[in-house]
């Protein structure tokens, strides 16, 4: 700030002249030493000589008399700077006024507050940005695994298409059959089926007790990627399980085909006699 740096020269010049002082009171104990050590019959030498210096700056008055105008005119110009240093100093201590002394020790108080929270609260920051870490290499090692099982994957999902599509036609077929046929020829058949749609019901309340189970085994997304962190024997055992399970029952909508297809072949038989 300018007043800092006018207060800086302002210490500076009252050193220098104190140092001024020093060597000017030497200066006079040396000047004292030769006047002292001066022989009386040299004065009158030295009076001669400054008669003549006298002469000689008499002519050169109007050279003085210019050097004392410019010492003048720096005088003034001195005297208008210090009128503006006065004024500028004025303006500064009106804005130093303008500051509310409260109004500091606020701020300090809340940027003190603000660090002691963080202060505070460092152990939670830094777990939280472990946890973070842990969950990104979580997710990165899962993605990694899926990436790998890909074409299996995609292989299980052509496979379950292929079968939907396979128990959709034979669906369709069966109930042409069961429109074209007497119930009574098909009762046996109603029976089976029936025998077995209540065993699948019998298991409806295991099946929605392991879909409950699995559901509250999942309690937040970092929990769900370190349980699946590490576990690429297991998915891989899932998928092999999967693609049996579509082996199984594209063997079974095999095995369904032959079936409606002698059932087919009865109701013909049956038609013709």
């Amino acid at each position: 700030m300018a007043s800092d740096t006018f207060m800086s020269s302002v210490a500076s010049t009252g050193e220098a002249l104190q140092k001024l002082s020093g060597r000017l009171e030497g200066l006079v104990d040396s000047a004292t030493n030769v006047v002292d050590a001066v022989p009386p019959e040299k004065v009158t030498e030295i009076v001669d000589n400054a008669a003549e210096i006298t002469s000689k700056a008499a002519d050169a008055a109007d050279g003085l008399t210019s050097l004392l105008q410019d010492a003048e005119t720096a005088a003034a110009d001195l005297a208008k700077f210090t009128v503006s240093l006065n004024e500028s100093l004025a303006e500064f201590d009106k804005v130093v006024t303008a500051i509310r002394p409260e109004a500091i020790s606020e701020i300090v108080d809340n940027v003190a507050a603000f660090s002691k929270v963080l202060e505070d609260r460092s152990d939670d920051i830094d777990r939280l940005v472990v946890s973070t870490s842990k969950t990104m290499e979580n997710i990165e090692a899962v993605t990694a695994i899926a990436v790998d099982r890909e074409s299996d994957i995609r292989e299980f999902i052509a496979d379950a298409r292929i079968i939907s599509d396979r128990l959709i036609g034979t669906v369709d077929r069966v109930n042409g059959i069961l429109a074209a046929v007497d119930p009574l020829r098909v009762e046996s058949v109603i029976a089976s089926v029936n025998e077995v749609a209540t065993g699948l019901a019998g298991r409806t309340d295991t099946i929605t007790r392991a879909i409950d189970q699995a559901g509250t085994a999942v309690d937040n997304v970092t929990e769900f990627s370190q349980s699946l962190k590490g576990r690429g024997p297991d998915i891989d055992r899932i998928i092999s399980d999967a693609q049996d399970l579509a082996a199984k029952l594209n063997a079974t909508g095999t095995r369904v085909q032959s079936l409606v297809a002698k059932v087919e072949a009865m109701v013909d038989a049956d038609g013709e006699g």
